[in-house]
């Protein structure tokens, strides 16, 4: 038997589903909150299919939050004109009038401007003489704030987001802006830390490159990997392979490191990589170890709580899209902002790869588009742009307008330490709450999310 009491949830439905699921999720898991058992949803007839796509991802996050319990859906409201607030105003009046439960929270985020006037007002007439608790929600995205407000007073209740906010999926938050995310098991995942270490911009990361130099070449005709597959172009393996020779101790303990880990072979006079046929080594060292790298200066902040959990699978790595098959590099999700990362490790065939470059560019803006907006976040993180002739500077030139253009924040891990000297000197207070003793990585990413818990003027 239910118990609880009624509560109806109203939301407008616009083209963001966040402020509703976070809305709803807000409501179930803070103490003085009534928690929903029924779920209107009102938009127009353009936003038909979101509606639908809500439907399903709201029951699904409300089972979670509710602890299993199960809300149940009134038949959606539509308003023909979005534009008009009188219409608005009747259709959630009508609603009210229909409800005798004990408690309403009208979610005003969605839709249009006039069609959230519109719903207030009717919240307003209504509360006048009706015994029914109601309070109308805004979600802000701006300072993170969740706000109440009682119709009847008119006085408004600001609360931060939670932090994470539980119960919400990362790749149900994607279904509900109508993309599929599958993730994939990590097989390897001991290779992250020497990723990460190989990423800390000094001289692992240029012993990685020399490595990479002396096993791979770039061709750019079609050919067959190692595993058989057949490819357009990239890197193949060399055909005759010289060993790589250690600068000193340190890079020679390294190089052991990874030959423990499998990613190393060792030789006579030096270290080759291994030419296995299941392609997991050579994706590592053609690019993939970039990838890892982001991934493992994520995980703590995973662990630490500033990103959604693992059981929320809240951080993934090469993620698929269905149905169209691209793979996203590190996916996660933080405060209820998608964070998106594309990898390049764009060198030793940069000069051939530069249309390959811009069009990752695109499609990284371009799902950052499909997947929220505002409510995502983009990054382009490349190994070492090359500028060494007046060619090389005009394609940087475009890849950084390009970046600009489609919001797409572009990371070069090589100018990453005078990026952050930057930082501490434009903003000190926020750069003196970093880990002092992370990688440059690690600082950036740290960087950011504070920045984006704490500015009120972001997107």
């Amino acid at each position: 038997m239910d118990d609880r009491e009624r509560c109806l949830y109203i939301a407008l439905v616009g083209g963001q589903p966040a402020p509703i699921l976070l809305g709803l999720l807000h409501l179930a898991h803070t103490a003085g909150f009534p928690r929903p058992t029924e779920i209107l949803l009102v938009g127009t007839n353009a936003v038909r299919v979101q509606m639908e796509r809500l439907r399903r991802v709201l029951s699904t996050v409300a089972e979670r939050a509710l602890n299993g319990r199960l809300v149940s859906f009134q038949s959606d409201r539509v308003v023909v004109d979005p534009y008009a607030a009188e219409e608005t105003r009747t259709v959630i009046a009508e609603a009210l009038a229909a409800f005798s439960g004990g408690s309403v929270v009208l979610n005003l985020t969605g839709g249009t401007a006039m069609m959230s006037l519109g719903a207030y007002l009717a919240a307003r007439e209504h509360a006048a003489g009706s015994p029914i608790t109601l309070r109308a929600q805004y979600v802000v995205t701006g300072d993170h704030t969740f706000r109440y407000n009682d119709p009847g007073t008119q006085m408004w209740v600001v609360h931060p987001f939670p932090h994470p906010l539980h119960g919400l999926s990362l790749p149900t938050l994607c279904e509900a802006y109508g993309v599929e995310i599958v993730p994939t098991p990590d097989a390897h995942p001991q290779w992250n830390t020497l990723a990460c270490i190989m990423a800390d911009g000094g001289r692992f990361m240029d012993t990685a490159r020399e490595i990479k130099r002396l096993n791979f070449e770039y061709r750019r005709q079609r050919f067959c990997d190692e595993t058989g597959k057949e490819q357009r172009s990239g890197l193949e393996f060399t055909r005759s392979v010289e060993p790589y020779t250690p600068a000193d101790r340190d890079v020679q303990s390294f190089c052991e490191r990874l030959v423990q880990a499998g990613l190393l072979q060792q030789v006579r006079r030096g270290y080759i990589v291994p030419r296995t046929t299941d392609g997991a080594i050579g994706d590592f060292w053609r690019g993939q170890w970039l990838e890892r790298a982001v991934y493992g200066c994520l995980e703590p902040f995973q662990r630490r709580g500033w990103l959604a959990s693992a059981k929320d699978e809240g951080l993934l790595l090469n993620a698929r899209i269905r149905p169209e098959g691209d793979e996203i590099d590190v996916l996660a999700m933080f405060m209820g902002h998608l964070l998106l990362v594309e990898c390049k490790d764009w060198w030793l065939y940069d000069e051939y790869r530069s249309a390959d470059l811009k069009r990752a560019i695109d499609r990284l803006g371009e799902l950052r588009r499909r997947l929220g907006g505002t409510y995502a976040r983009a990054y382009l993180i490349v190994t070492r742009l090359n500028i060494a002739g007046r060619r090389e500077l005009t394609i940087r030139r475009e890849i950084e307008a390009r970046c600009h253009n489609l919001n797409v924040a572009l990371i070069e891990l090589a100018r990453l330490p005078a990026a952050l000297q930057r930082l501490s000197e434009s903003e000190p207070a926020l750069v003196a709450k970093l880990p002092a003793s992370a990688p440059p990585l690690m600082r950036w990413f740290a960087a950011e999310m504070l920045w984006l818990s704490e500015r009120a003027d972001m997107p």
